[in-house]
């Protein structure tokens, strides 16, 4: 059996073809857009009494990681401070760790 030139290229035309139609078909299921609110988080939902909390916007799960904030015990008017935020996670499923 002879394979030509000719039908090499169409076979490679075709497979590349059927690969960018599946990749753009199915491939929406991959993006993970983050959503933020400008100027800030909707007010009113901080748990407070007669306030409701963040479950209005996000979905209530039990959180498998930790985050720390780190900041200098002491406080000084006027000083710069370096402030740093850790999130500590095994579970990537969100996709999304965003402040």
């Amino acid at each position: 059996m002879t394979i030509s030139i000719k039908n090499v290229k169409v076979m490679a035309i075709a497979s590349f073809s059927a690969m960018m139609i599946l990749a753009f078909s199915f491939g929406d299921s991959a993006v993970t857009v983050g959503h933020a609110e400008i100027p800030g988080a909707p007010s009113r939902r901080t748990g407070a009494p007669g306030e409701s909390t963040c479950t209005s916007c996000h979905n209530a799960n039990t959180p498998t990681g930790q985050a720390n904030i780190i900041a200098p015990a002491t406080y000084v008017p006027g000083q710069t401070y370096t402030i740093q935020i850790q999130n500590t996670t095994t579970d990537l499923s969100e996709g999304v760790l965003g402040i």
